[in-house]
């Protein structure tokens, strides 16, 4: 297995883990509670914090490979050697559909998730909603009570 297909792998796992933790409901022994892992300020301002880091990769990723390939692919004009104009088209090919599913991952993902909170009441709404849409995410100014009594 090749260096490149182990990171992918690598990517893709971290990606799953943290779905999972994001899906998890907080349950405690002994108590009657409806709390949510979402229902909670630290939670979904960590996922603001992290869906404008995607938001801001969304646009730059796509510049920078953008970038990157005019000034290769001018260079590989200029130099007048067919191979290396070959070689950068590949490359630029490569970064191309990299930066595609940079673009389109969150969408995905957000497809995921929507369509997980339609069928439970998992409490993903207001994550997913922090996560990939962060301009109508609410913090609520306190925590929730874990243990309603009996």
């Amino acid at each position: 297995m090749s260096e490149k297909t182990k990171k992918i792998l690598k990517t893709i796992a971290i990606i799953a883990i943290m779905i999972a933790f994001i899906s998890v409901n907080i349950v405690f022994a002994d108590t009657k509670s409806n709390v949510k892992f979402c229902d909670y300020a630290g939670t979904r301002r960590t996922l603001k914090i992290i869906g404008t880091i995607i938001n801001i990769a969304k646009v730059l990723v796509p510049l920078l490979i953008i970038i990157t390939e005019i000034i290769s692919l001018t260079k590989a004009i200029t130099s007048g050697k067919a191979e290396d104009l070959k070689e950068n088209f590949v490359v630029l090919v490569r970064k191309v559909i990299a930066g595609l599913v940079i673009f389109v991952l969150p969408s995905i993902i957000n497809y995921a998730i929507t369509n997980l909170a339609g069928h439970s009441d998992t409490g993903f709404a207001q994550c997913s909603n922090c996560l990939l849409n962060t301009k109508s995410c609410t913090i609520p100014t306190t925590d929730p009570t874990i243990y309603e009594g009996d």
